[in-house]
């Protein structure tokens, strides 16, 4: 969708091509359910066809959508024939645009999977706020589907997000958890329709009570064996996989309206340290949505900065639960959070508390003013470096040779297959050895601000290294000159993982660098893949 949305003119055509016609019988579906002369507002309207098609049935219809291009676009298309002609605008699925006596009726289609579970919580209050008592909401939207049919679903996913990974192209989200904002937003669910065994679920909602509540995220489990678990995910996994907690409001202990507010990220691993270090106080702890990355990575990038901070805070309802306006973020994400930039009816206060969350304990108990050197800098010490190289060593492992030794030992079964075991084995090794190795040495470059100079001198060091261990073993083979150059290229890329770890190295120069150390780390890589096959070859003929 978000590869449609870039030409408005041709928008609804691929839509509908994309989902098969779906959008089609969705369309007629609420059109069907909505009385003629209904008062409405219909949120993310794209080109206008759904709005149209209402105001023709006579309704009075108001809609809007982010994107100013699918606004001009509708008002291009906008029927002149009707009594009422339909009201675009630009606007935000977060905050709605009123009407005097309310709205009948919110429609939205397709736009929910385009936001996160924040936003969805947001929406839903917007709407409550502008709809009639007994108002009524039309959604119809991407979801997950119960069942066996999960299965498909997943296969049919995956192959569909390797396909816009290539495109670049952004991706949407089917609803997971949406049902269980519902009833606590102040709605209740009085009519469903379902599409493709239920991938496409129209819902109607009906609001209900006096007062828009605030959807709580169940507690995290940060005990047990299946948190531990999760834990061997995060580290263990290379971080290629974001394991996240849903984000919200969270308790440690039994907080009161007094109690400390603390911000972190939702990634798992650093919820469970600071709820960890956070036992035996009364605290609040407020997870932004970044994605299920950690503080340090989501403040270098899009994923914890104002907009993050603002949308929690503000879907939350912290400032219905305590009474005071500070919050006290992680000192790592200020590369994110703009303090002065933050919008001006923003009422909390932001303060940047300890690096690490060991020292939350004490930052709270002595109200520190002023941080010692311990609680603002972030040493990047053996234990860090060691524990970068164990999650750096798996990234590789399962990046670049686990599939590769599934395929080939699936080949070589009954085939010289103890041979092949001790080359898997040393390949495995000298990847783990080399992100242990680079780690106990980092420390010696930090005066070198390039990361691809870095890679360059730990690459060097690697290829002498393994070039000195084949002469003692086997001498020197047809397969000599690739394995000293793919150990090259693997001290090379590591040493960027590295530097992407530690806290020294600045994320301008990070970007910077980047693209002409990918397209070096290619080149190697190319070489010493061709030199491996070379050599290979050389030694079946001779």
């Amino acid at each position: 969708m978000k590869k449609l949305e870039r030409e408005p003119s041709t928008y609804e055509a691929g839509f509908t091509a994309l989902t098969k016609g779906v959008n089609l019988k969705v369309q007629d579906w609420i059109v069907g359910q909505v009385q003629e002369g209904t008062v409405l507002l219909e949120v993310g309207c794209g080109p206008g066809v759904l709005a149209q098609k209402l105001a023709q049935k006579n309704c009075l219809v108001t809609a809007i959508d982010s994107n100013p291009a699918m606004i001009e676009q509708a008002k291009t298309s906008n029927p002149n024939d009707v009594a009422h002609p339909v009201d675009f605008r630009q606007g935000s699925s977060g905050v709605l645009p009123p009407r005097e006596g309310g709205y009948e009726v919110v429609v939205s289609t397709f736009l929910l999977s385009e936001l996160g579970p924040l936003a969805q919580q947001l929406f839903l209050r917007a709407a409550w706020e502008v709809l009639k008592p007994g108002g009524i909401i039309y959604l119809a939207e991407e979801f997950v589907p119960r069942g066996i049919r999960r299965v498909g679903f997943a296969l049919k996913r995956w192959w569909y997000l390797r396909k816009l990974k290539r495109q670049r192209t952004g991706v949407t989200h089917p609803l997971a958890n949406f049902v269980a904002f519902i009833k606590p937003t102040g709605f209740e669910i009085v009519g469903e329709q379902n599409w493709i065994g239920g991938a496409i679920r129209g819902l109607i909602l009906q609001k209900v009570g006096d007062r828009a509540g605030y959807y709580r995220p169940p507690p995290c489990k940060v005990t047990g064996v299946g948190a531990w678990l999760r834990v061997a995910r995060c580290i263990l996994t290379g971080q290629i996989d974001h394991v996240a907690i849903e984000p919200g409001l969270y308790k440690s202990g039994n907080p009161t309206p007094t109690s400390p507010v603390i911000v972190t990220a939702n990634y798992y691993y650093t919820v469970f340290c600071v709820m960890r270090d956070l036992r035996g106080m009364d605290v609040w702890v407020l997870c932004v949505d970044s994605r299920g990355i950690n503080v340090w990575c989501a403040a270098r990038g899009p994923d914890f900065g104002n907009t993050q901070l603002v949308e929690t805070v503000n879907a939350s309802g912290l400032a219905q639960q305590v009474s005071h306006f500070k919050l006290i973020l992680p000192q790592l994400s200020a590369g994110g959070v703009a303090i002065p930039r933050l919008p001006p009816d923003f009422k909390f206060h932001v303060f940047y508390g300890p690096v690490w969350s060991r020292d939350l304990p004490e930052y709270l108990r002595e109200q520190v003013v002023r941080k010692p050197e311990h609680m603002r800098i972030a040493h990047f010490s053996l234990a860090k470096r060691f524990q970068a190289g164990i999650t750096h060593g798996t990234f590789l492992l399962r990046k670049f040779l686990f599939w590769p030794s599934i395929i080939l030992l699936a080949l070589f079964i009954g085939f010289q297959w103890w041979s092949f075991l001790l080359i898997l084995g040393w390949a495995w090794v000298t990847v783990a050895s080399t992100a242990l190795f680079i780690a106990l040495l980092f420390p010696i470059v930090n005066r070198v601000r390039s990361f691809t100079r870095k890679g360059y001198f730990f690459g060097t060091v690697a290829a002498i290294l393994c070039g000195i261990a084949l002469l003692f073993v086997q001498g020197f083979t047809p397969l000599f000159p690739g394995c000293v150059t793919l150990q090259f290229w693997l001290g090379f890329f590591t040493t960027m993982s590295f530097s992407g770890y530690t806290m020294e190295s600045s994320p301008r120069t990070i970007q910077g660098e980047y693209p002409a150390f990918m397209r070096w780390n290619w080149r190697i890589l190319a070489i010493a893949l061709t030199l491996i096959a070379l050599g290979a070859l050389w030694e079946v003929m001779v």
